[in-house]
């Protein structure tokens, strides 16, 4: 999330993505995959963060409509890779089988999540459906463990319009006060539901080849890794 100030006319332009559409598709997209019959888990982020609340009350309202579809527990993980492992495992121990799916509002908790399944000794195919997008981890474990995946980032590329935003503003140039950034929908092939389709497959928008803790959406460029970047300025 960004703010530009406009100087003119003295307002906050604020530049965003949309957490209620991110917690809601994939909550519909779950739901829709399980044949609107099934136990889900519920991995937030940051208690008490407002996109996290947003995308859990967002999700909420969509596992309400389905009265097949039942909540086993919530759990928040303040989106680390290593909370949302350690946290499914203890959910694996306490529900087994039981789980039909996970809705993780992001990859960071939901690759820990899919790495607690693997570490449960679940097959590869046979690992429950998940949700949560950003992280390129998460990407490279749906492929490469055929685990079912609907997943919206939440762009950092946000920032940059930011930037071109304050160009805008210091070139007289009007702008709105709120401009909401594309969050395209990645799907694995094979899993879109009735309502929910793909952008862009997984198996297509992974990097195979970079690190899993490449940030996705970051609007830096296709050769991004996160050990070598540098940013230089002109001199």
């Amino acid at each position: 999330m960004s703010l530009v100030r406009n100087q003119e006319d003295t307002y906050i332009t604020f530049v965003t993505a949309s957490d209620q559409a991110l917690g809601r598709i994939q909550a519909q997209w779950l739901a829709e995959h399980l044949g609107f019959e099934g136990k889900v888990v519920m991995l937030g982020g940051l208690a008490g963060a407002s996109p996290a609340e947003n995308r859990i009350k967002a999700a909420r309202e969509v596992f309400d409509q389905y009265p097949g579809i039942s909540v086993l527990d919530l759990q928040y993980t303040s989106w680390s890779p290593a909370n949302g492992k350690k946290i499914m495992a203890a959910l694996i121990q306490k529900f087994g089988d039981e789980i039909d799916g996970v809705w993780a509002d992001s990859g960071l908790q939901g690759s820990g999540s899919v790495e607690a399944f693997i570490a449960a000794g679940y097959e590869d195919g046979k690992i429950p459906p998940h949700t949560g997008g950003d992280f390129n981890a998460m990407y490279q474990l749906s492929v490469k463990h055929r685990v079912p995946l609907c997943a919206i980032d939440y762009p950092p590329a946000m920032g940059a319009v930011s930037f071109d935003l304050l160009f805008d503003v210091l070139a007289g140039k009007g702008i709105p006060r709120r401009i909401e950034v594309n969050q395209q929908i990645v799907v694995s092939r094979g899993d879109e539901s009735a309502s929910v389709r793909a952008d862009v497959y997984a198996d297509e928008y992974a990097l195979m080849d970079k690190p899993p803790t490449v940030i996705m959406s970051s609007g830096v460029g296709p050769d991004y890794d996160p050990a070598t970047f540098k940013a230089e300025y002109p001199r």
